[in-house]
């Protein structure tokens, strides 16, 4: 299940900053608790927009790899809900080297509209 881990950042580029921490994984001590992350090291953030309360979040073909059905679904909320966690954003769409999917890996979890929390 999902569950919240406290990050500093600061108030610029707040968005960049947690999405990246989110990338790092979990803390030693959070380790030693049985706090994984679904998200691969190799995630990078290629570009972010912020457009009426959306987040367009292009990432690299690194967040398709390695994972599927319940994994991917995980990875897919970790991202979703740090980027909803702030007021300004309410939704997010995700591009993969700079396009827009309808799907993604290969279980073809749907993202071709606005991704939101549950």
């Amino acid at each position: 299940h999902l569950t919240y881990v406290k990050r500093t950042v600061s108030s610029k580029g707040k968005l960049k900053q947690a999405l990246q921490k989110l990338i790092v994984g979990p803390s030693a001590y959070e380790d030693k608790k049985g706090i994984y992350t679904a998200i691969p090291k190799n995630l990078k953030i290629r570009k972010i927009t912020i457009r009426n309360k959306t987040a367009i979040l292009d990432f690299n073909k690194a967040i398709e790899y390695g994972a599927t059905g319940a994994i991917l679904l995980k990875r897919l909320d970790q991202i979703i809900y740090t980027a909803t966690q702030f007021e300004s954003i309410n939704s997010i769409v995700l591009l993969i080297n700079g396009k827009r999917k309808n799907t993604l890996g290969s279980d073809g979890i749907s993202i071709s509209g606005y991704l939101r929390r549950k």
